[in-house]
C-alpha cells in the first residue's frame, strides 16, 4: 500500500507508532508524578513502559503489514525506519530492564526516568522517520531534551548537576549551528525536503554555491557536537 501523506487516516497509519509512543510516555508521566516516589513505584512504571515499547513493535507490524512506500510527504514508511524503529524499542526495553535495578542501588526511586527513557526513544524513531530537515531537527531536539533531563536525575549527585548543566549548554549551542545551517539551506535551494534538495542542487547546478556550502557546513558541525564526534566532543566528558 502506497500512503499519500496529505490524506488523514494515511498520515495516522505512517505515524501511528510515533503516535501511541509519545501518548503512552504522557500517561506513564502522570502516574509517575502522581504517587510518591519509592522503588516499587519506579519498577511497576519501568514494567509498564516495558509493555509499553512491546505494544508499539506489534503495532509496527500492522503498520508494515499497510504500508511500504510513501507517495509524498515529510516523513517515511519504509523498511529502514521500521527496522530502526524495532532496533530503538528492543535498546529501550533493555535499559529500562537494567535501569529498574540501577535505580534501585543508586537510591534513585524516581520513576520519571523511564519515561524520560520513552521520550529519547520517540525523539529517535522520529529521527529514523524523517524525509525533511525539520523533522530532523525534531527528532534530534525531542531526544536531546529527555537526556539532559535524565543527566541530571541524580539530584544527590553533584557531578550529574554539573553533567547536566554541561549538556545542556553544549546542546544549545550545537542547536544554533543546526538551526543557522538548515536556514542557509533553505535560502539556497528554496526546500528543507531531503530528497527535493538533492534534486534541486543537480538541476540548478548548485555545487559551488557559497549558500550551500556554509549551510552544510553548519550543519556538520551541529551533528558534530550532537554525537560528539572529534573535534567538537570537548563535552561529551561531561556524562
Amino acid at each position: 500500500m502506497t500512503l499519500d501523506l496529505s490524506i488523514p487516516s494515511h498520515l495516522m497509519t505512517a505515524f501511528a507508532p510515533d503516535i501511541l509512543l509519545m501518548g503512552g510516555a504522557m500517561v506513564l508521566l502522570l502516574w509517575s508524578a502522581w504517587r510518591p516516589e519509592s522503588e516499587r513505584h519506579q519498577r511497576n512504571v519501568g514494567v509498564a513502559a516495558i509493555v509499553l515499547c512491546v505494544t508499539v513493535i506489534i503495532t509496527i507490524g500492522f503498520s508494515i503489514a499497510r504500508a511500504d512506500t510513501v507517495s509524498s510527504g515529510i516523513i517515511a514508511a519504509d523498511n529502514f525506519r521500521w527496522t530502526a524503529d524495532i532496533v530503538f524499542l528492543l535498546a529501550t526495553i533493555g535499559t529500562i530492564a537494567l535501569s529498574m535495578d540501577y535505580n534501585a542501588r543508586a537510591g534513585i526511586a524516581a520513576a520519571e526516568s523511564h519515561v524520560l527513557v520513552l521520550f529519547a526513544t520517540a525523539g529517535m524513531m522520529t529521527l529514523a522517520a524523517a524525509r525533511d530537515l525539520m523533522i530532523v531537527f525534531l527528532g534530534i531536539e525531542i531526544m536531546s531534551v529527555a537526556v539532559y533531563v535524565l543527566a541530571g536525575l541524580n539530584r544527590r549527585s553533584a557531578r550529574s548537576a554539573e553533567g547536566a548543566l554541561k549538556y545542556f549548554l553544549l546542546g544549545a549551542f550545537s542547536t544554533a549551528f543546526l538551526l543557522y545551517g538548515i536556514a542557509l539551506i533553505y535560502g539556497a535551494t528554496g526546500t528543507t525536503n531531503l530528497g527535493l534538495i538533492g534534486t534541486r542542487v543537480a538541476a540548478l547546478d548548485l555545487g559551488g554555491n557559497s549558500l550551500l556550502i556554509v549551510g552544510i557546513a553548519l550543519l556538520l558541525i551541529g551533528f558534530g557536537f550532537k554525537v560528539a564526534i572529534a573535534p567538537f566532543h570537548m563535552g561529551s566528558g561531561c556524562l
